[in-house]
């Protein structure tokens, strides 16, 4: 069956349509991720600091035994080494969708970390078990936040 020049134009039509209204759909309803927010804007270097993570993934994501890196703002992101980390990590927690998993950490002191932006890196795995071995497959990123000095 032979298409005529109206019935291609009306398909070609069509597909930019769709194309457009899946582009507009990511803008109106966002990918989701997990949400990494700390309680303050602004901190001390020896303060702690407290983090809350909601899933609002439709899986599980779980957490090493070293669960977070401090990273500041210098024209890009740059990660501070500060802990050793343990090159066996294990995974600690995981958390199921719509989970919501807390703690607290004390913010390296002035010697270690410099005032400025900063925010928390958090290394987690989609396929891992708990208690289990850990393998980093993605990074969460909380708020960015102001660390100062005395």
């Amino acid at each position: 069956m032979k298409k005529t020049n109206k019935e291609i134009l009306i398909m070609i039509a069509w597909v930019v349509m769709m194309g457009f209204l899946i582009l507009i759909s990511f803008k109106v309803f966002p990918v989701k991720k997990a949400v990494v927010t700390t309680d303050k804007k602004n901190y001390k270097a020896g303060e702690f600091l407290r983090v809350k993570i909601k899933n609002l993934l439709n899986k599980k994501f779980c957490f090493s035994s070293f669960p977070y890196y401090f990273e500041r703002k210098t024209g890009k992101w740059e990660r501070y080494q500060w802990n050793l980390v343990d090159e066996n990590e294990t995974v600690e927690k995981c958390i199921t969708p719509k989970g919501l998993k807390m703690f607290e950490l004390e913010i390296p002191p002035e010697n270690f970390i410099k005032a400025g932006i900063h925010r928390l890196a958090i290394p987690i795995c989609y396929s891992c078990s708990e208690k289990g071995e850990f393998k980093k497959e993605d990074w969460l990123f909380s708020n960015s936040f102001l660390i100062t000095q005395d």
